[in-house]
């Protein structure tokens, strides 16, 4: 299988403006299996972006958030989200539709 991720923006979009569902099609012409996004942003965009994904295919998804953007504190870039908020959104992911992957990215382990 080929599993392909793109990395969003803060508006959900990737860095050339392309939407969720455009990207979804243009992987979907290319026989991507599993479509997705990885890294870059926090659990809710990425959650919001992947159901605009799952609205127009019945692929499978991926996601791998980041624990949202890191925050310089005392000299130290730190990661926001707790453990906790990270779950919660692994649960939403799981209620998406099929999805393949639920991982994690930077930020996310200790």
């Amino acid at each position: 299988p080929i599993v392909a991720q793109v990395t969003l923006n803060d508006d959900g979009n990737t860095q050339l403006g392309e939407t969720p569902e455009n990207v979804v099609k243009h992987l979907s012409e290319l026989g991507v299996d599993v479509i997705g996004a990885n890294c870059s942003i926090g659990p809710k965009i990425m959650f919001d972006s992947l159901q605009r994904m799952a609205g127009v295919t019945d692929k499978y998804l991926s996601a791998q958030p980041n624990a949202g953007m890191p925050k310089m504190v005392e000299d130290r870039f730190i990661y926001l989200s707790s453990p906790e908020y990270m779950e919660e959104y692994a649960k939403r992911f799981a209620e998406i539709g099929p999805l393949t992957v639920i991982s994690s990215s930077r930020g996310s382990v200790s």
